[in-house]
C-alpha cells in the first residue's frame, strides 16, 4: 500500500476510535419502584363479627374457650377499629353457616371440612398442645374442659390474626380481612399479642404474628 494510503487509512481509524471511546454508553433508568397495593374499597359495616362452627363431641368446648380468649383480650386492648369484637358460636348442623351471615358475621371459623358460599371461612385444625401460661388463660374461660389440644391454639392464633387483618384493612368486609391476612404473611417485624402487633402497625412496621404457645 502507497506510504500516503497508509497514513489516510490510520487516521481515518484513528479517528473512528476516538469518536468511539468518546461516546458514554448512558446508564439503564433505575428501576421503578413498585407502588404499594392498597387496601380494597371498605365493605363491612364497622364492627368485626367472627362466628365459629364446631363439634361439642370433638373438642369444640376447648375452640370456644379459645375464641372467646381471643377476643377478650382483642377487646381489653381497645378492640378492633375502635369496636368492640363480636362472636356468635354455632355447631356444625348444615344451617349453621347461613344463621352465621344472617346474622352478620365477616368470618367464619370452622373445622376442617366445612364450606360455605356466601362467607369468609377460615379452616381450623391442630393438634399442638399450649404452654403452661396459654393453658392457664383458656382453662380461666372454661374451668370444664381439661384439654385443650386439637383446634384451640389455631383458633385462638386465627381470632388474633383476623383482627389483625382488620386493622391493617381499616375494614371488616371479606375482601379487605383477605388482604390483611396475606400483608401479615408479608411481613417481617415479630410480634407475639395483638397489642404488641398493633402497636408495630400504628409506628409503621411490616409485623409478623407470631402464633401461640
Amino acid at each position: 500500500m502507497p506510504r500516503t494510503s497508509l497514513i489516510t487509512a490510520l487516521a481515518f481509524a484513528a479517528a473512528i476510535t476516538g469518536a468511539l471511546a468518546g461516546c458514554t454508553a448512558e446508564p439503564a433508568p433505575a428501576p421503578k419502584p413498585k407502588p404499594t397495593q392498597s387496601a380494597p374499597a371498605a365493605s363491612g359495616d364497622g364492627v368485626l363479627r367472627i362466628g365459629t362452627q364446631t363439634d361439642a363431641a370433638a373438642g369444640g368446648a376447648a375452640i370456644v374457650a379459645a375464641v372467646e380468649l381471643a377476643v377478650r383480650e382483642i377487646n381489653d386492648a381497645g378492640g378492633v377499629n375502635g369496636a368492640p369484637v363480636q362472636v356468635i358460636h354455632r355447631g356444625v348442623a348444615e344451617a349453621a353457616s347461613a344463621d352465621l351471615v344472617a346474622r352478620g358475621v365477616d368470618v367464619i371459623l370452622a373445622e376442617i371440612g366445612a364450606e360455605s358460599s356466601d362467607a369468609f371461612v377460615i379452616p381450623i385444625s391442630g393438634s399442638e398442645y399450649p404452654d403452661e401460661g396459654m393453658a392457664t388463660r383458656l382453662a380461666q374461660m372454661d374451668p370444664n374442659v381439661d384439654n385443650f389440644t386439637g383446634a384451640a391454639l389455631s383458633a385462638y392464633d386465627e381470632v388474633v390474626r383476623i383482627a389483625l387483618a382488620a386493622v391493617i384493612s381499616g375494614d371488616d368486609g371479606a375482601a379487605s380481612l383477605d388482604f390483611g391476612l396475606a400483608a401479615i404473611d408479608a411481613g417481617s417485624t415479630d410480634c407475639t399479642s395483638f397489642g404488641e402487633c398493633s402497636a408495630a402497625h400504628t409506628d409503621g412496621f411490616p409485623f409478623k404474628y407470631a402464633r401461640a404457645l
